[in-house]
């Protein structure tokens, strides 16, 4: 007779079915969604020229309409607390985080955080979520609302954690299927394209909202955020001995590096500590992430209909880090 599972376990099976690769998805029909608005904490408009070519970083308009799925296991139709608090982080502090940046969002869900990214300047936006026919379809509708280079700058792609990068490195160059075949031409032709420029393969910024509840899949969401974070800048020094020597040093700048911004509200208070588990291997040996504890805010809890007056408090918190590498 097999033992009963608990609630942890059953809660982890579920999440770990979901996360396989796709077989007939792509079959499948969006269901309608709804519409939520989001209202920026700024509107400010700025544009900036340089000699060769002028870009024009659009601002944010009043309001942001974000298109939300029928329903989703992953929070995928929710616009949660921790994505509002990711989005005004990114808002205060679009200069250092964003302007001109490489960014990776993932389990995008309602893809705010990249829309947001796009619109404040980002370099490139690679918005990913599970690979699921609706949630791809729905992150490509949300960037393709955006207009001129904001949209041109951002891509949504379908990522499982732990597979190849190539999807996502794909879309942070800018290659498209039908590269392949102007490759080939180029071959022949010897005229130097896409594939033969110098490909970028790390991000600056890696946006996780509200993704660490799967803890099953903890270890391989870290791997791909260490494998795809920038690193970390170095500063080399030059010292002369008396014997007139000359000797370079180089060292590695603390927080120099790309930082990963990771905010999440315990949404099952059961499972607590298994979330924040996941910062604790962030520090391990394994990974060897500079974990930062930013802030502890407090929110309404996002699902209404549970009444637990004894965790309440729990599920109105929002947390956020900040993952720095240290390599």
């Amino acid at each position: 007779m097999s033992q009963p599972q608990s609630d942890d376990e059953e809660d982890n099976l579920l999440l770990s079915s979901i996360f396989h690769d796709p077989q007939d998805d792509q079959e499948a029909k969006p269901k309608p969604g709804h519409i939520t608005t989001y209202t920026p904490i700024t509107t400010t408009t700025t544009t900036t020229t340089t000699s060769s070519s002028s870009s024009s970083s659009p601002g944010l308009p009043s309001t942001i309409k974000i298109n939300l799925i029928h329903s989703s296991p992953l929070y995928g139709h929710i616009l949660t607390h921790a994505c509002l608090y990711t989005a005004h982080y990114l808002e205060t502090h679009c200069a250092t985080l964003v302007k001109n940046k490489t960014v990776l969002e993932v389990g995008a869900g309602g893809a705010l955080p990249s829309v947001l990214c796009s619109l404040l300047g980002a370099q490139m936006v690679v918005c990913s979520d599970y690979p699921d026919y609706e949630l791809v379809q729905n992150l490509s509708y949300n960037l393709n609302v955006l207009n001129g280079i904001a949209r041109d700058r951002a891509r949504g792609v379908g990522y499982i954690w732990g597979n190849s990068y190539d999807v996502l490195l794909d879309a942070l160059n800018c290659v498209d299927e039908d590269d392949d075949d102007e490759e080939e031409e180029e071959k022949v032709s010897g005229i130097v394209g896409k594939k033969d420029q110098e490909r970028k393969d790390k991000f600056d910024l890696i946006i996780l909202s509200d993704v660490i509840f799967n803890h099953s899949e903890h270890y391989k969401l870290l791997q791909t955020c260490k494998d795809l974070i920038q690193p970390l800048r170095t500063n080399e020094t030059k010292t002369t001995t008396e014997t007139k020597t000359e000797t370079k040093t180089k060292t590695k700048i603390p927080r120099s590096g790309g930082q990963i911004l990771v905010a999440f509200s315990p949404h099952r208070p059961k499972l607590f500590d298994a979330d924040m588990d996941f910062f604790n291997k962030a520090a391990s040996d394994e990974f060897k992430f500079d974990v930062e504890f930013v802030e502890l805010t407090m929110w309404e809890p996002l699902f209404k209909d549970d009444l637990d007056e004894s965790t309440k408090e729990l599920r109105s918190r929002v947390y956020f880090y900040v993952l720095h590498p240290t390599w």
